[in-house]
């Protein structure tokens, strides 16, 4: 066989092959979204069809700046709709003589409950104020949460099943503890925010 030939083949063949593992790989963004998480969604978007160059509609960077200023505005709404979430609840930590004796024998700051709560919530909305006593004494110290749509304090997913009854979350004195109270309240805004979404989507229909 003529040398020359061979080499014509292969340089024929190369390209389609390189255009044949970028297909594949492109669509293996696609599918598996987890193993490409944050850049997917905007691969999928702008991304070539494979095999054929696009020669009309708006460029990637068009597509791209779109997608963009349409996440900043979805973000900025849910942004707002968590904000008014957040602005109902409030953190109340127990300073009664009970919590504050505890906190003493453990060897805690007196502002310590008060001050692992506020620091988690200094970033949101959400109040931490110092309170009377929270009718758990035994299980000092404690913390409550209150929502501006129920009287008193509320209960909430994530507490323990005693926790839940006092409606107060109990013996809080490690960072640990601090991050469960803070989850919960995380997770009850995101439950709020959800259902206020529903209630406008029935409104609407």
């Amino acid at each position: 066989l003529d040398t020359t030939v061979i080499l014509d083949r292969q340089h024929d063949i190369i390209p389609s092959i390189i255009m044949t593992l970028r297909c594949l790989l492109f669509r293996l963004m696609i599918l598996s979204p987890l193993a490409f998480e944050g850049t997917v969604r905007v691969l999928a978007l702008v991304g070539p069809n494979c095999g054929e160059r696009s020669t009309s509609g708006p460029s990637r960077r068009a597509m791209t700046s779109t997608f963009l200023a349409a996440e900043q505005t979805s973000s900025a709404r849910d942004t707002d709709a968590v904000a008014i979430q957040e602005e109902k609840f409030k953190v109340i930590t127990c300073m009664s003589t009970s919590c504050c004796q505890k906190r003493k024998s453990l060897g805690m700051d007196p502002l310590s409950t008060f001050g692992a709560l506020y620091s988690r919530a200094a970033s949101s909305r959400v109040e931490v104020e110092e309170g009377p006593c929270l009718g758990s004494c035994k299980m000092a110290p404690c913390i409550a949460i209150e929502h501006e749509d129920y009287i008193g304090a509320v209960a909430l997913e994530g507490m323990t099943n005693d926790e839940f009854t006092a409606r107060a979350f109990h013996s809080i004195v490690t960072e640990e503890d601090a991050n469960r109270v803070w989850s919960c309240v995380e997770n009850a805004v995101q439950l709020m925010v959800a259902e206020a979404e529903n209630e406008e989507e029935e409104e609407e229909d």
